[in-house]
């Protein structure tokens, strides 16, 4: 009982603003790529209709984030369709980079991929032969 009403409101308030500041030191988490449900275009192009089966499914399958995909057109070796995800335009760049190269494709020798906006491109340089592209493992993209 020695400790007085006066103290202790005094430490309460000592704790409450070493609290506040500590709070208000600590860095935000990072982030984890994910944000508003958003539609992306992506175009793929230049590729077989089995290679970009193969890339649109593993994106719907692997990527985190994604709710669905619609092919909006079709023209020769051009596929484009309609994705949406909540993961955030530099987190599917990523993945991409990953998953193609899973497949043995080499961002700047064999494919380049361009982001404007919601808007990917996937576009295959080089037509050299392979086995058929498939990614080698099923790991996570994070």
């Amino acid at each position: 009982m020695g400790t007085s009403l006066s103290s202790r409101t005094r430490y309460f308030g000592l704790a409450v603003a070493v609290g506040l500041i500590v709070a208000c030191s600590t860095p935000p988490p990072p982030s984890d790529g994910h944000g508003m449900l958003t539609p992306y275009t992506v175009t793929l192009s230049k590729f077989s209709s089995a290679e970009a089966v193969t890339i649109i499914a593993a994106m719907a399958e692997e990527f985190p984030g994604y709710r669905s995909h619609d092919l909006m057109s079709r023209s020769g070796s051009v596929r484009t369709y309609q994705y949406l995800s909540t993961a955030k335009t530099y987190k599917l760049e990523e993945w991409l980079h990953v998953l193609l190269g899973r497949m043995d494709l080499d961002s700047g020798r064999d494919v380049l991929i361009l982001v404007d906006g919601t808007k990917l491109t996937v576009e295959r340089l080089s037509s050299r032969a392979s086995q058929p592209l498939a990614p080698r493992d099923r790991s996570r993209f994070r």
